[in-house]
């Protein structure tokens, strides 16, 4: 049954992201499409169920070949349920003393859509996250809007993480080798009744020429970076708009610096 159910998820991506997908996820998909597991051992059907299970996260990868910093593309394709419009954490990691969950209230002023999730903690440490494996080498941006009452809460990707100050849009540049998974997601450890909020996780790749250098660890440059917040949104046109658009935004931040973001 794994198999049967994985073969027709391969197939239902392969509908929506074949056209647009990297060349080297459509030949591992033409290469795999009328796959069978007739007269296969028990351990034969599941070894196959995971290269199965491998190409679908492969369709979900764009071309990528003339990413650059001028010229970034937008995968967060292969983010499963990026702004939780499914009404759940469905296809995230959620660790804490209380379960997560997303509400439609307008409670949050960054919600994007029609859900955003939400999680209470009072003590211990809390991680939301999500990772994402078969990713060409590079650069990459994770961007999320995000707002927690803990003092110590950030939203990080592999090594790198910004502390998150205040209810806004931050942003985390990672550099990931080849064959390297991204592991991101928000996480805090402050005691007490916290609430955290999130929403709208996208993935931007500027290749492997890119010369944006990955977010910093050192806790004192993280913190004062967290201090600059965006204070107005631009669309390509450079029309400010209210909030981010399809496509590529432009983000003018309080201490004056701009960054290129993609939706």
């Amino acid at each position: 049954q794994a198999f049967v159910a994985a073969v027709e998820e391969m197939n239902e991506t392969a509908d929506s992201y074949y056209d647009e997908a990297s060349p080297k996820a459509q030949t591992a998909f033409d290469g795999m499409k009328d796959v069978v597991a007739d007269d296969l051992t028990a351990e034969e059907i599941d070894a196959l169920t995971i290269k199965v299970k491998d190409v679908t996260a492969l369709l979900k990868i764009p071309a990528y070949d003339n990413a650059s910093d001028d010229t970034p593309v937008d995968m967060t394709s292969v983010i499963v349920n990026n702004g939780f419009e499914t009404g759940n954490l469905s296809g995230w990691a959620n660790s804490g003393t209380i379960d997560g969950q997303t509400q439609n209230n307008t409670s949050f002023d960054n919600k994007q859509g029609t859900y955003y999730a939400e999680k209470w903690h009072v003590n211990g440490t809390v991680d939301i996250n999500q990772t994402v494996a078969h990713l060409p080498a590079g650069t990459y941006d994770i961007t999320a809007y995000v707002y927690s009452s803990a003092t110590d809460c950030v939203l990080y990707a592999n090594d790198g993480s910004v502390a998150v100050t205040t209810s806004g849009l931050y942003t985390v540049t990672v550099k990931l080798e080849e064959g390297a998974d991204l592991k991101f997601g928000v996480s805090w450890s402050d005691s007490g009744d916290k609430w955290t909020c999130m929403d709208e996780f996208t993935l931007a790749y500027y290749g492997t020429a890119s010369e944006k250098e990955e977010t910093s660890t050192d806790i004192d440059e993280v913190e004062s970076a967290a201090k600059a917040v965006p204070v107005a949104i631009f669309n390509a046109a450079g029309a400010q708009v209210g909030s981010l658009q399809n496509g590529v935004n432009i983000i003018k931040f309080s201490d004056g610096s701009i960054k290129k973001v993609l939706k």
